[in-house]
């Protein structure tokens, strides 16, 4: 049912995105800080974001896997309504088990939130963007890597992204018409029961 969703959103950006405006674009410089996933996408993650699709091609190394976590954790802190997340990338040659058993974790982990997520591999990804329900489409050149490693173990920036350095990228967010929140009467069955007019906030949510 999750994946119907998937299909019906992808038609219904590439119908959008011709019509859409551009919010912002944003020029980060190399070394730039202050640019933390908070700061960049804070302002258009809010209560009407209800799914979240996520195209990020490079899922392979642990800063990888530690620059998602961080993206999600501000995806679900600011989204109380937030209840579905999908995530496209590409598999990885080398590990594939420890790529899917780390991707499994988060989420399982969403899961006991009440948020469900969904991940699938596609070796010919290179799209990288956001593509959130409310119609906000947020397009970063480099994804969700554009940071510089942290210099050793205990530097700034191990948990706050905001004092960490960055790779130079552009980013670019579009508004668009926010998307159906229905199916086709053929595709609902027990999606939209999961979907009411008035949703309860997730489990983190602190309301």
């Amino acid at each position: 049912m999750y994946e119907a969703r998937a299909k019906q959103l992808r038609e219904q950006v590439k119908g959008h995105l011709h019509t859409s405006r551009m919010l912002d674009h944003i020029t980060i410089e190399r070394g730039a800080r202050g640019r933390s996933y908070q700061r960049l996408f804070g302002p258009y993650l809010d209560d009407g974001v209800r799914e979240a699709h996520l195209n990020e091609p490079h899922l392979t190394e642990p800063p990888h896997f530690r620059n998602l976590i961080n993206f999600i954790e501000v995806l679900v802190k600011n989204c109380r309504y937030l209840k579905y997340i999908r995530l496209t990338t590409q598999p990885d040659a080398v590990a594939p088990t420890n790529q899917l058993q780390v991707l499994q974790q988060i989420k399982n982990d969403l899961a006991g939130g009440n948020i469900q997520m969904n991940f699938q591999m596609d070796d010919s990804l290179q799209d990288r963007k956001i593509v959130l329900s409310s119609g906000v489409v947020i397009k970063v050149g480099r994804g969700l890597h554009y940071f510089e490693p942290v210099e050793g173990s205990y530097s700034l920036g191990l948990c706050d992204f905001d004092f960490r350095k960055c790779l130079a990228t552009e980013v670019d967010i579009w508004k668009c018409r926010a998307f159906a929140k229905r199916l086709r009467d053929s595709e609902e069955g027990d999606y939209q029961a999961a979907r009411e007019d008035r949703p309860e906030p997730h489990a983190y949510s602190s309301d």
